[in-house]
């Protein structure tokens, strides 16, 4: 297919572009930029568009898969930037004292409870603390996923009767 041609039927399905990508995105900036994206990458596989596909369908897939890729890209982003915050604030608990006046726990007596659990239930239950998951949790320590979520429950259970006169 001609460049010419494939960038006037684009051209074209502009509304229909714009309005899957408001669909997707709900914001306006985002979807303008998703088009552009769209279009950008439709123009450069110009190659792949033939006579005979299916050219709103073709297009709309380009969308689909590039809304998709930011999406998880963003996803990821936003749950490195919590784990490294977490683990600023776990880094900085051990330097920092937390110890209020109007509390009622201070922060030595909870870090002294975990650090009683023996190892099989303290390193899972400082890591899921640090905001690792199950699945990473269960690699890390070459345990079973189900076994990490038990020793995890049952570290929850420990802490609660230690902590239930608070």
């Amino acid at each position: 297919m001609a460049t010419v041609e494939l960038h006037s039927k684009i051209r074209h399905m502009h509304r229909n572009l714009l309005s899957l990508a408001l669909m997707l995105t709900s914001n306006r900036s985002s979807a303008y930029s998703l088009v552009q994206d769209t279009t950008v990458k439709a123009l450069q596989a110009d190659d792949v568009a033939a006579e005979g596909n299916n050219f709103k369908a073709w297009v709309f897939s380009i969308m689909r898969t590039l809304f998709a890729r930011n999406y998880l890209a963003q996803t990821r982003i936003r749950r490195d930037s919590y784990r490294r915050e977490s683990m600023m604030r776990i880094a900085t608990a051990a330097t920092v004292s937390d110890e209020r006046p109007d509390c009622t726990v201070s922060a030595s007596s909870i870090h002294a409870a975990v650090d009683a659990f023996s190892e099989e239930y303290r390193v899972p239950f400082r890591m899921y603390l640090t905001g690792y998951n199950y699945q990473e949790i269960s690699v890390a320590t070459g345990v079973d996923m189900i076994e990490v979520k038990n020793r995890i429950a049952v570290a929850r259970r420990k802490m609660r009767s230690q902590f239930a006169a608070f």
